[in-house]
């Protein structure tokens, strides 16, 4: 009881403690973080020295989930949610602790019945459905991207549905018969990204979408189109269709260019949870530029899953099957031994040489440095002092064919790194 109190003279303090009533406070307090000192040293330059790093933080969760409404008894009513209120405390070596306000998401609708109202909270419109696999991942060492979306425009430049979400303020309104749910949303974002106050030019974007829940399979269907400097935007159609089970997950998708329908995108997912946390997920996407790309991904947690104590993941990409072909191969496993982990990798991989766009200018590519992969990990670590991880780390270059850099999205040198630290962390 005087933990709950003192939760609410805080929240009376912010001004969010009135009208409680039947509502859920759910305060939580988590404290993470953790300093580590490292040793390194380049096998093919001789560089070496020290790196000190840390990372803190202290999140109190006020309210997990917080709803206050008003009047819910008559036909028509107001609501505010209210979710993960974090104040998050930061610091490091050149600034002193600071107290951020983090993940805060508030929303406020009317509802009538079947239908609500999404009056607070920039509602978005993705009008992207379709998963990419080749699309800015860091993940993918050595192979390079050949997408881009951080444009606004819909097309990239192999002519490919590429839509970029839209974010703005703007109204959602729903309407639910079960099992169907409609939404009308509509979204207008200024040409300096704030609202239509600052009188700059103002463009609207608005979709139409329906979703038919039909446990375990849920099917969802819609359409999209930009206005003003949204103009680029064509009439999109989209279709999902999605299945959850308690063994297998799927996932497809479709968008339509409807003004020029041999423009398209379509991916497809399926999740395999054969035990607790191990997956297998395997994965595509395809486009009209013939961008076809596949994905499988094979997840052993070290905590549970077939082999206690034994940790693994094994990541395989085929990427541009039906232009340049570029593949990637990547292992790394581990296994616990009472305190000490020792832990391997492995990556090999082949690039084609394909293009890069240069965003801007669509008639402007140029070609990446063909070339092949192949690195090496290996390392151990121990945890016999409570709270610290001593570890030591080699970490190979490109042992196929070293470029020494010439291709900025590989790693240059041969012999790599090698490196020793110390980690305390809670």
């Amino acid at each position: 009881m005087k933990r709950i109190a003192l939760f609410t003279v805080l929240l009376l303090a912010l001004g969010l403690a009135s009208g409680f009533g039947d509502d859920i406070l759910k305060p939580a307090l988590a404290v993470s973080g953790g300093a580590t000192v490292s040793w390194g040293y380049d096998l093919d330059t001789g560089v070496s020295g020290f790196a000190n790093s840390e990372d803190i933080s202290l999140d109190l969760t006020l309210i997990a989930e917080f709803t206050n409404s008003k009047g819910e008894e008559a036909p028509i009513y107001g609501k505010i949610v209210v979710e993960n209120i974090d104040f998050v405390l930061t610091a490091d070596s050149d600034e002193a602790a600071e107290w951020d306000l983090w993940d805060v998401t508030v929303s406020a609708s009317i509802i009538a019945g079947a239908l609500t109202v999404d009056i607070y909270g920039a509602p978005g419109l993705d009008l992207d459905k379709a998963t990419r696999i080749e699309d800015d991942d860091e993940d993918i060492t050595g192979i390079d991207d050949d997408t881009d979306d951080s444009g606004d425009a819909i097309l990239d430049y192999e002519g490919s549905i590429l839509a970029t979400p839209y974010s703005g303020a703007g109204v959602k309104v729903s309407y639910a018969f079960a099992p169907v749910t409609v939404a009308l949303t509509a979204i207008s974002q200024n040409s300096d990204s704030t609202d239509w106050t600052t009188n700059f030019p103002v463009s609207y974007a608005l979709g139409f979408g329906a979703d038919v829940a039909l446990a375990p399979l849920t099917i969802g269907a819609g359409v999209g189109y930009g206005f003003g400097n949204y103009a680029a935007t064509p009439l999109i159609a989209w279709l999902t269709v999605g299945l959850d089970t308690e063994m297998i997950d799927a996932a497809a998708a479709l968008d339509l260019d409807l003004s020029d329908p041999a423009l398209y995108d379509v991916s497809a997912s399926v999740t395999f949870t054969p035990v607790a946390d191990t997956t297998l997920v395997a994965a595509m996407y395809m486009d009209s530029a013939e961008n076809l790309d596949f994905s499988v991904v094979v997840t052993e947690p070290a905590a549970k899953g077939f082999v206690d104590n034994l940790g693994a993941t094994l990541t395989v990409y085929v990427l541009d099957v039906l232009t340049t072909l570029e593949y990637e191969v990547k292992a790394d496993i581990s296994y616990a031994i009472d305190k000490i982990t020792p832990s391997i990798g492995v990556v090999y991989g082949s690039e084609a040489g394909d293009t890069s766009y240069s965003f801007g200018d669509p008639a402007v590519d140029y070609a990446e440095v063909a070339d092949t992969l192949f690195s090496l990990t290996a390392g151990v670590s121990a945890t016999m002092i409570p709270n610290t991880t001593l570890s030591l780390t080699w970490t190979s270059g490109d042992l196929a064919s070293p470029n020494l850099g010439t291709d900025a999205s590989w790693a240059s040198g041969t012999l790599g790194q090698v490196v020793l630290s110390a980690e305390v962390a809670f």
